[in-house]
């Protein structure tokens, strides 16, 4: 099922939301299912979170146990994606947030058919359908403790308002300085070359 990736990540084209499941290594059992634009780092996010817990006093989380039991038998968490998002290149910001809210749909169509396939999910969401808890905002029975679609789409295209307006006065999108003729489409020169240096220290480490 989807893309199989022996421990962490392999390479992922930028431009893309992937829907992905951890599973154990010797089980073919989802156990969260979540969405990112960058699988890999995606991935060490759960495993650095995991590791970290028991220092911020966050241990008894049912996903960081559930990793931590898998590092104590000196395994990994397999992450697999099943579903992808593209956006074209050049996207503006309000554009792109639509495309997470995609995202984001995709993987609330997966988490019901992994929970309909009594998949152990150890997401929040199946955890407060458990315990018949209802939104705040809403008073809804969708799982969570607030609206994240509804009310993440709404900030983040607040945010990409912001920086479309930025870039139409010629604005980094970024740091709001001038771009200048040095700079690219929607950001200075400056944050331009922090971009690129970041993406090539991520090729290399890859």
């Amino acid at each position: 099922m989807g893309k199989r990736v022996p421990g962490g990540p392999g390479r992922y084209l930028y431009g893309f939301h992937y829907v992905y499941f951890l599973r154990a290594p010797d089980s073919e059992t989802p156990h969260y299912v979540g969405f990112t634009s960058s699988p890999r780092t995606r991935w060490q996010g759960h495993v650095d979170a995991a590791r970290n817990s028991v220092r911020r006093g966050v241990a008894g989380q049912p996903l960081y146990d559930w990793i931590l039991g898998l590092l104590a038998l000196d395994q990994r968490p397999v992450m697999v994606v099943v579903d992808q998002v593209a956006f074209p290149p050049g996207v503006g910001c309000l554009d792109r947030v639509r495309y997470e809210v995609r995202a984001r749909e995709l993987e609330e169509a997966w988490i019901a058919k992994f929970l309909a396939e009594g998949a152990p999910l150890l997401n929040e969401r199946r955890r407060r359908d458990e315990a018949g808890d209802l939104c705040e905002g809403c008073g809804g029975a969708h799982g969570f403790r607030f609206c994240p679609t509804r009310e993440r789409s709404e900030n983040s295209l607040y945010s990409a308002k912001s920086h479309d307006r930025a870039v139409a006065a010629g604005l980094c999108r970024n740091c709001r300085a001038p771009r200048g003729d040095t700079g690219t489409a929607t950001l200075c020169r400056g944050c331009a070359d922090g971009v690129s240096a970041r993406r090539r220290a991520r090729r290399s480490a890859a």
